[in-house]
């Protein structure tokens, strides 16, 4: 199993990670705290070889 490190970020702040991650991941958060209006999820794939991927999705809190 090839392990990564992934980070989660909302609107560019550092929300939680995982050391050793890996591909495919569920992540489960909760965004208590976050005022109802539109956010950026950005998430962070480091591999121990190099490798980037970086992702962002943006969505909504009604």
């Amino acid at each position: 199993m090839i392990f990564y490190e992934i980070a989660f970020y909302i609107d560019n702040e550092f929300i939680s990670e995982e050391e050793q991650g890996y591909v495919p991941l569920t992540w489960i958060w909760k965004p208590v705290g976050l005022a109802s209006e539109k956010h950026v999820l950005t998430v962070n794939v480091s591999g121990l070889r190099g490798q980037v991927g970086v992702k962002s999705l943006a969505f909504e809190i009604k």
